[in-house]
């Protein structure tokens, strides 16, 4: 996830400005998410703890990949 959301804002920034490179990072990381994870949790856990395991897991994601991005912007100056 995270990999998904630095790597792909930062390829499309120059084209599309930041904000929109960080929806289509999302747009893009959502569908991976839902093939790859989402089937397994399905079948081992009910709606109400998914939710309430993913929504940090999607959060610290976001802010990780939005600190990681934040450090690759200051040290490339």
């Amino acid at each position: 996830m995270v990999i998904v959301l630095v790597v792909v804002p930062d390829a499309l920034e120059g084209r599309v400005g930041l904000a929109l490179a960080r929806i289509i990072g999302w747009a893009v990381a959502f569908p991976i998410w839902l093939l790859i994870v989402e089937r397994n949790w399905q079948a081992r856990f009910g709606p109400i703890a998914r939710f309430a395991l993913q929504v940090p897991l999607w959060v610290a994601a976001a802010l990780v990949a939005d600190w990681i991005s934040g450090q690759a912007r200051i040290n490339l100056g």
